[in-house]
């Protein structure tokens, strides 16, 4: 992963800020850009930086979240993800037709949302479930993907989803409407996301 730093007016340098970066994920920011979310999708799962936002400089590499017990024999690793203004995580889960959002002090998933009919979609009881439901036509799309807040008010959950089964199947196409975009409207009990910040070069 690389970042441009303004040298003189209209030019910038990259500065290699992680090496050997496979399948990039992120970086997303908390709400006071003292912490950057980072995730290779080749393993290791999402880690986390302090974060200097006036010299874009990382230190102080920490686990963030790797794994998730979501039910019952159902454990998931996240893929793409966001940030909402509460600074919770939000991150699709590889294979598990799931969204979780995830506290940034704990690291424990707090929420799912999950699409009814998908294999094993019951979170579990630990976990508060959102009022939120794909159509169940987009049960079995969510294999992998990511997702981000839209919208004028940031109260819309933007979520892409694979269409080929890339583990399991060799990159076999998956049956349709995987590889689509779904949104989904927040509940008012939870907080919109952050807006995605501009280069300040």
């Amino acid at each position: 992963m690389k970042r441009f730093e303004a040298v003189q007016k209209l030019r910038a340098q990259q500065v290699e800020v992680l090496p050997n970066i496979a399948c990039s994920q992120g970086p997303s920011f908390s709400p006071d850009n003292t912490t950057m979310y980072y995730h290779d999708s080749s393993g290791g799962g999402i880690r986390a930086w302090d974060y200097d936002h006036a010299t874009g400089a990382i230190s102080n590499e920490r686990a963030f979240a790797q794994d998730f017990d979501l039910a019952p024999g159902q454990r998931g690793g996240p893929d793409g993800f966001t940030v909402d203004s509460e600074g919770f995580v939000w991150a699709a889960v590889w294979g598990a037709s799931k969204v979780v959002r995830i506290d940034p002090d704990t690291a424990k998933v707090v929420a799912t949302v999950t699409t009814p009919g998908a294999e094993r979609s019951s979170s579990c009881s630990t976990h508060r479930p959102l009022a939120l439901e794909f159509s169940s036509q987009a049960a079995e799309a969510m294999f992998g993907g990511g997702a981000v807040f839209g919208g004028k008010d940031l109260r819309t959950l933007y979520i892409t989803t694979c269409s080929q089964d890339f583990g399991e199947m060799g990159g076999d196409p998956l049956p349709q409407p995987a590889g689509a975009l779904f949104a989904v409207e927040l509940p008012p009990e939870f907080p919109p996301g952050l807006p995605e910040p501009g280069f300040a070069g």
